[in-house]
């Protein structure tokens, strides 16, 4: 027998579970974060569970409470978001009738590398809510409440933490906000801290976590479909239905662990770990978009293409865009990481301006004829300064077909020994660690550059992917195809004319060899 609806949800169409026998606005774990008055409270959360959203109700209702004089500074780590907490606000102060005029605010903070922009709500009171980037050099000088959303995947947060925690001093609150970025980051360490037997680690923080398995367990999905359209699909979905859509959805188990049951990965043997790559992202505003399509070879075989690309350009408008950056100036260099059926096949293209690398764009190809990879690839050849391609097994005849079409002196077939992994692999680190490299934020990317691991056995090293049986769509083919053009950009002996390497009969290149014939 189906279970009876409560009164306020008799017109509900979808089906959750979990409904609330009363209505209310907020769910039981917001309305537990919204009615802690601790001095300083830590939200260790899933993505997506609305904690952003309460935060922005609980600033605005305490700023119509009389006498309420003190700011606030609610750090967002980009400035879309900084701009959509501020619009949570002021939503906010609409329903509860209070008198608020919103403005953007000067630029609090330049110098000449970052600033940062406040966009503000003041209040009949005089107080301030003010959104803003996630710049830790903003707090300096400031006083009142201080919001820190997605805290731990901040350039550095033990930092933020430093410099923000001083400013309710004089009064107001610390609220943190985050989802988990590998068991080493300083968020954890706060959490860890405050939960060791030991009181003496204490730091007087007030630790909520709420799991996506919390959240659906205390009506989120029931929130969530009463808002969406009946066609959504999602509307369809019960509570274990949902959370076996999302657990489908992530890159690996490891990820879905972290990003929505508050797991943090163990970073110890992580080649590339977050602290490393959070330096080199491209901003909101600049970062690439992912466009997808489907393909079908000669038997009838589906195949699916991925393509990252700079916002405003269409995978058929490549070309023009990349002819663009060659007419001005900038040096093109490509990598490919080679697969037909079992994994990715992976292009990723690069500039070299400035000292920088810049991903200019990424092509994944799921199980596409290397018919179709070509026609897509060749086009672009000619702009292409140095190309390196991987060789190992089918790759084979894939990088002699483009050496033969395109000169060997600009495409170079690379065969992914344990010797050549070991000299592609430390430039990679090297170019995060430089901060002289910008990659797309897309949670696939770096789900394969953290896939990357160094095992160290007797006196050998090798590099290995996370999980050579998992069953994902990759083993950080995306890794390997941007080691390849990491390795393009600096073998490049001249313009016009990259370097090569001797073909051995193997076609395999020794570090030694090729220690030897690097530059740049």
């Amino acid at each position: 027998m189906a279970k009876r609806l409560p009164d306020h949800a008799k017109g509900f169409r979808g089906r959750a579970r979990n409904i609330p026998e009363r209505d209310s606005f907020l769910l039981p774990y917001q309305s537990a974060w919204v009615n802690d008055r601790s001095l300083v409270r830590l939200m260790e959360k899933s993505r997506r569970v609305g904690i952003s959203y309460a935060t922005a109700y609980d600033e605005v209702r305490q700023k119509s409470l009389k006498g309420a004089k003190v700011d606030t500074w609610f750090s967002s780590r980009d400035d879309l978001t900084a701009q959509g907490f501020i619009g949570y606000c002021k939503g906010f102060a609409g329903v509860l009738n209070i008198a608020a005029n919103a403005y953007e605010a000067d630029v609090l903070f330049n110098d000449g590398k970052d600033s940062a922009t406040a966009r503000v709500l003041r209040f009949a009171t005089g107080a301030t809510i003010n959104s803003i980037s996630s710049n830790p050099d903003v707090f300096a000088g400031k006083g009142g409440n201080v919001g820190l959303d997605e805290f731990a995947l901040r350039n550095d947060p033990r930092k933020v933490y430093d410099i923000a925690q001083p400013t309710i001093d004089w009064g107001g609150r610390l609220s943190i906000i985050s989802t988990h970025r590998g068991a080493g980051n300083f968020f954890n360490k706060l959490i860890q801290d405050e939960r060791d037997p030991d009181t003496r680690k204490h730091r007087g923080i007030s630790i909520h976590r709420v799991t996506l398995s919390d959240a659906l367990d205390q009506h989120f999905l029931w929130k969530l479909q009463t808002v969406l359209p009946e066609s959504d699909p999602r509307m369809q979905m019960d509570e274990a239905d949902y959370y076996t859509y999302l657990k489908k959805r992530a890159s690996t188990e490891e990820r879905f662990l972290e990003e929505y049951e508050c797991h943090p990965e163990d970073e110890a043997s992580v080649y590339l770990p977050y602290d490393l790559l959070q330096g080199s992202y491209y901003t909101p505003e600049d970062n690439l978009a992912a466009h997808s399509e489907e393909t079908v070879d000669f038997r009838g075989k589906k195949g699916r293409i991925r393509y990252l690309l700079p916002k405003g350009v269409e995978p058929h408008e490549l070309f023009s865009y990349l002819k663009k950056i060659k007419a001005q100036g900038g040096d093109l260099y490509h990598g490919k990481d080679v697969a037909r059926r079992k994994d990715l096949s992976v292009d990723v293209i690069g500039e070299r301006r400035d000292g920088l690398v810049f991903v200019r764009a990424v092509i994944e190809f799921d199980r596409c004829a290397f018919s179709k990879q070509e026609a897509i690839l060749y086009p672009l050849m000619p702009l292409i300064s140095r190309s390196c391609v991987d060789e190992t097994g089918i790759g084979m005849q894939f990088a002699e077909r483009a050496a033969e079409k395109f000169g060997d002196w600009r495409v170079e077939g690379i065969t992914f020994t344990a010797g050549n992994k070991q000299m592609l692999a430390p430039p990679v680190r090297t170019a995060f660690e430089d901060r002289s490299i910008r990659i797309p934020d897309d949670e696939l990317f770096e789900a394969d550059l953290r896939m990357l691991k160094k095992e160290t056995v007797g006196d050998r090293v090798r590099y290995v992917a996370e999980d050579d049986d998992n069953e994902g769509d990759s083993h950080a083919d995306r890794c390997w195809a941007l080691a390849l053009m990491l390795h393009a950009g600096k073998s490049a002996a001249a313009p016009g004319r990259p370097l090569t390497f001797p073909r051995s009969t193997e076609r395999n290149i020794t570090p030694s060899r090729a220690s030897r014939a690097m530059i740049g």
